[in-house]
């Protein structure tokens, strides 16, 4: 039997950040070009 084992270096916390940074600028942009105002509730029935 033949088992190879594969080592994954870590990424690094700076992509991670990065990633994150961009999702808070994408999601302020997104709030700042549309209208947020509720139309719809929705409630769920116990």
């Amino acid at each position: 039997m033949i088992v190879i084992l594969t080592v994954f270096r870590k990424t690094q916390d700076g992509t991670q950040t990065a990633d994150i940074d961009r999702a808070i600028t994408a999601k302020k942009r997104c709030e700042a070009e549309h209208d947020l105002t509720t139309t719809h509730v929705f409630e769920r029935s116990a």
